[in-house]
C-alpha cells in the first residue's frame, strides 16, 4: 500500500467563512475552487462551477494515482486566517471524509 500526501490551501474570512481552497499534489496544483460573490453571473456550467469536464479530470487523477499503486492519501490542511477551533473542525471533517 502507497501513500501520496495532498495539501489543501484554504483562505478563510472571519465573515463569510472560507472563500477560496487550492489542492495540490506533489507541490502542483492540481483543482481550486472560489466563492463567486465578485462574479456571480460566472456561476454557469463549463465557466466556473465544477462540471462534467471536471469531474472527468478528477476520476482520471485517481486512476492515475491507482496505477502507480497510490492507494492512500494523507491529507494536510493549510489554512490562512483560522483559529484553533476551526482547524480542529477542519481536521475532523476531513477525518470524516476519509471513511
Amino acid at each position: 500500500m502507497s501513500k501520496i500526501k495532498v495539501v489543501i490551501y484554504q483562505d478563510k474570512d472571519s465573515y463569510e467563512g472560507i472563500v477560496h481552497q487550492e489542492v495540490a499534489i506533489n507541490d502542483k496544483e492540481v483543482f481550486c475552487v472560489g466563492n463567486l460573490n465578485e462574479c456571480p453571473e460566472d456561476a454557469i456550467i463549463g465557466r466556473d462551477l465544477f462540471d462534467a469536464h471536471d469531474y472527468i479530470k478528477a476520476v482520471k487523477l485517481g486512476l492515475e494515482l491507482a496505477t502507480k499503486g497510490i492507494t492512500e492519501l494523507e491529507c494536510e490542511i493549510i489554512e490562512e486566517g483560522a483559529d484553533q477551533e476551526d482547524l480542529e473542525y477542519f481536521a475532523a471533517m476531513s477525518e470524516m471524509s476519509d471513511r
